[in-house]
């Protein structure tokens, strides 16, 4: 009986973004909005530098790639930009 409960529960979760969509790109325009945040923290991040001199240690922290994470948050930005203006009616 607890299985039942956990299957609809990732079932109502996965659907939902269906749900929420319809035809109008909801979902497209949240989604190009939160990865374009992506996009610019990765972008961010490559542009600090942890230099041999460093007042806070703490607040200097390395990040692994992450000009790869703003290409690629970039592409997909624009890949959801260019679905919503194919959709538009």
């Amino acid at each position: 009986m607890q299985d039942l409960g956990c299957d609809f529960l990732v079932a109502s979760a996965s659907n939902g973004v269906n749900i929420a969509d319809g035809l109008d790109g909801l979902a497209t325009g949240s989604s190009a909005m939160s990865i374009g945040a992506y996009a610019i923290i990765g972008f961010w991040e490559f542009n600090q530098s942890c230099g041999s001199v460093v007042e806070n240690v703490a607040a200097c922290y390395e990040v692994r790639d992450p000009l790869d994470l703003a290409v690629v948050a970039s592409a997909l930005v624009g890949a959801l930009a260019g679905f919503l203006w194919w959709n538009t009616s």
